[in-house]
């Protein structure tokens, strides 16, 4: 199926991208230009929702890539089924969403925190700080 052929190479190909970001991002870094570097910035931003994409993609190789060998004789769609009962799935379903309802709590909890604190204040250097090499004289005299 061409279905499952793409996705699992726009699956793969998302991973490498994500890949070389993360390693020009330590180089970047390494070079102490990651600051600075707008163009990697940009692409960090362009590919924020190459995860997303790359799991939906995943998930599409994965049901729609194992259906034919269900179908096509290997093994009946009846025996493909897991016995698990409805009440099982149900509760697993509810711990799911518990769960990420309390990381998305969490995550917003802190967010709007940080955002609310704002930026950090920067502490000013004191201009009578004696730097090494360099002469100070008192106040009132000139240096010799």
């Amino acid at each position: 199926m061409p279905y499952v052929f793409f996705a699992f190479r726009i699956m793969i190909g998302l991973w490498l991208l994500m890949l070389i970001l993360v390693v020009v991002g330590a180089w970047l870094r390494w070079r102490d230009r990651l600051e600075t570097a707008c163009c990697f910035h940009i692409a960090c931003i362009c590919s924020s929702p190459a995860p997303f994409l790359a799991v939906l993609s995943g998930w599409t190789t994965t049901e729609i890539g194992r259906q034919p060998y269900v179908v096509y004789g290997f093994l009946r769609t009846a025996d493909a089924i897991s016995p698990t009962p409805a009440v099982a799935v149900a509760w697993s379903f509810a711990l799911f969403l518990a769960a990420y309802a309390a990381l998305a709590f969490a995550f917003f909890f802190y967010a709007m925190r940080a955002v609310l604190r704002g930026p950090a204040e920067e502490v000013a250097e004191p201009s009578s700080v004696v730097r090494p090499g360099i002469a100070s004289a008192p106040a009132g005299r000139p240096a010799e």
